[in-house]
């Protein structure tokens, strides 16, 4: 879990026990008290892996694909490109 998600369980963790209200969660996790209220009855049905985000472990849509950057990096490996910068390459 990221730092994040851990101060989210904590936080959710203290409401479910009472020893917070909806709104000092809230108000702690720069939430509204409905996403607090998710969070809670998520973590009650689910655990806490309900506070891990959804797309953890999954490659961006928009990414280029392994076998395409390989091939860019082999082009830009060569000698020729050895003095050319950021700005050269993308050009």
């Amino acid at each position: 879990m990221s730092d994040k998600e851990v101060r989210r369980a904590i936080v959710i963790d203290k409401v479910i026990q009472g020893v917070c209200t909806i709104a000092e969660a809230a108000e702690a996790l720069s939430l509204s008290e409905r996403q607090v209220k998710r969070l809670k009855a998520g973590v009650i049905k689910e655990g806490f892996g309900f506070l891990a985000h959804g797309n953890r472990g999954r490659k961006p849509a928009h990414a280029i694909s392994d076998e395409l950057r390989e091939q860019v990096l082999a082009i830009i490996r060569q000698p020729v490109f050895c003095e050319a910068n950021d700005s050269h390459l993308t050009e």
